[in-house]
C-alpha cells in the first residue's frame, strides 16, 4: 500500500457565515467600491433581500439622525417652529400659518419624543414610498435612453428596484453620518453620493458611459420634480384663494 493511501484525508472545516458581519461588509463595498459590488456581489441578492437591506439601512440612518438631534439638543417639533416663523415674516401668510401650523406653546405640551417614536415607526413605510417614487423617475429616464443589449439587464422595473433599493440606502448612511455639519453640508453630500454611486450601477449594469447615467438619474427627476412642483403650486394658489374668501 502506498504512503498517499494511508493517509486519510482531513475534513476541512468551513465556518458559516455570520449574516450581520457580512451586512456590515456589503454595506462598506457598496459605499467604497460600488463598481466591484454591483458587478459581483449585487448578483447574489433577490429582489426582497434587497429591500430587507434598503429598510435595514435607512433604518440605521434614522437613529443616527436622532443621536445627532439628541447631541444638538434639538427635535423634529422644532421644524414646525421654524416653518411657521418663516411663513410669518411673509405678509401673505401671517394670519393663514397659526390657522395651520402649532405655535411653540402648543408644542412645548407634546413630548418630543412621540414625534421621534413616530417617525421610526413609519420609517420603513416612507422608505419603501420613497424608494418606488425614485425607481419610478429612473425607470422612465431608462427606457427612453438606454438601448437594449444582450450583455445587460432588462430595462424592467423590479432590476431597477432592486439595484434602486442599494444605490438609495448606503450613500444615505454617509448623509446620516454627517449629519453634524452645518448648513445641511451632510444631507447635501448624502444626495450627491447618491447620485454618483447610481451612476455607477446604472453604468456597469447596463453598460453605458457615466454621461448618459447621469441623464438617465437626473433628467426624469427633474422634469417630474418641475411637474409636482406645478402641481403644487396650483393646490396653493386654490388654498389661499379658498381662504381669503372665506377671511373676507
Amino acid at each position: 500500500m502506498d504512503y498517499e493511501e494511508m493517509i486519510e484525508p482531513q475534513a476541512v472545516k468551513i465556518e458559516p457565515e455570520r449574516p450581520l458581519k457580512k451586512f456590515f461588509q456589503d454595506t462598506l463595498e457598496l459605499l467604497t467600491e460600488p463598481t466591484r459590488f454591483f458587478s459581483g456581489r449585487f448578483n447574489d441578492f433577490t429582489l426582497n433581500q434587497a429591500l430587507v437591506f434598503c429598510v435595514l439601512i435607512h433604518w440605521l440612518s434614522s437613529f443616527l439622525e436622532w443621536m445627532t438631534r439628541v447631541v444638538k439638543h434639538e427635535s423634529l417639533l422644532d421644524g414646525f417652529v421654524k416653518i411657521r416663523e418663516q411663513l410669518e415674516t411673509i405678509d401673505l401668510w401671517k394670519g393663514i400659518a397659526p390657522q395651520i401650523l402649532p405655535g411653540s406653546s402648543s408644542l412645548s405640551h407634546v413630548p418630543s419624543w412621540t414625534m421621534e417614536l413616530a417617525s421610526v415607526a413609519i420609517d420603513p413605510f416612507r422608505t419603501l414610498i420613497g424608494l418606488v417614487m425614485s425607481t419610478f423617475a429612473i425607470w422612465v429616464g431608462a427606457t427612453l435612453l438606454i438601448q437594449k443589449k444582450e450583455d445587460q439587464d432588462p430595462v424592467s422595473f423590479s432590476n431597477l428596484l432592486k439595484m434602486i433599493a442599494f444605490t438609495s440606502s448606503a450613500p444615505h448612511l454617509v448623509g446620516s453620518l454627517l449629519g453634524f455639519l452645518p448648513l445641511n453640508l451632510g444631507t447635501f453630500i448624502g444626495i450627491l453620493y447618491v447620485v454618483i454611486v447610481e451612476m455607477v450601477a446604472l453604468s456597469v449594469r447596463y453598460k453605458i458611459s457615466k454621461l448618459r447615467a447621469f441623464a438617465v438619474t437626473t433628467l426624469p427627476s427633474l422634469v417630474i420634480t418641475g411637474l409636482g412642483m406645478c402641481f403644487v403650486g396650483v393646490l396653493i394658489a386654490l388654498f389661499l384663494g379658498i381662504v381669503g374668501a372665506i377671511l373676507k
